[in-house]
């Protein structure tokens, strides 16, 4: 059987159209066409992915970081004395040096007095510390180094004590806010600032 190829090739050229025109969906040419395009969204989606999550990240904190607060030791009370360890209330300044406030919901404090560990504690903390403020955290702490801390209220004719403060703040914070902010300070304690409360 004779076939009109020139016929043939025109009618391949021009199928599109009489698909169109007949309203008949060339369902071969869709998939022929559609395979390699569905093949490259599929390869550049985690880019895409990827890529929108660092814009959000960029956009919902632009340039911020958060601060660990400013603390200092303004006071230091000894509740009790015992054989095995001493009781000590210190009183932290906390100084807040961020423009947004700071919910603190707990610390964990080291204290030193010329170099050496006298005491450790850790607290819970329900404190708001508002943008550009300051408070003051009273915070137990316990020493077992007994001599030290019995010789530090012996000794008030010296100079001042040379201390080192550091631990951790934990934080109220959303996805994008750290949860712990570590601090350190150092410092002189005038031995009049060290205070042994009065037994009732």
């Amino acid at each position: 059987m004779k076939t009109d190829t020139g016929t043939t090739r025109n009618f391949a050229n021009h199928s599109p159209r009489i698909y169109k025109a007949l309203k008949i969906p060339p369902s071969s040419m869709i998939v022929r066409r559609w395979e390699p395009l569905q093949r490259r969204r599929a390869a550049g989606a985690p880019f895409a992915a990827a890529l929108a999550f660092l814009l959000l990240l960029g956009c919902a904190a632009p340039g911020k970081r958060l601060e660990a607060p400013y603390i200092s030791l303004t006071r230091i009370e000894v509740d009790s004395t015992t054989v095995f360890e001493t009781v000590m209330t210190v009183t932290l300044r906390l100084l807040n040096t961020n423009d947004v406030p700071l919910t603190l919901k707990g610390a964990d404090v080291r204290l030193t007095v010329d170099g050496k560990d006298v005491a450790h504690g850790v607290s819970r903390m329900e404190t708001t510390l508002p943008a550009y403020d300051t408070a003051l955290v009273p915070m137990t702490l316990y020493s077992s180094m007994i001599d030290l801390a019995q010789g530090l209220l012996k000794i008030r004719d010296q100079e001042p004590l040379k201390y080192g403060i550091r631990g951790n703040v934990r934080i109220e914070g959303g996805f994008l806010m750290p949860s712990t902010l570590p601090f350190s300070h150092t410092g002189e304690l005038s031995l009049d600032g060290i205070h042994t409360r009065k037994q009732r």
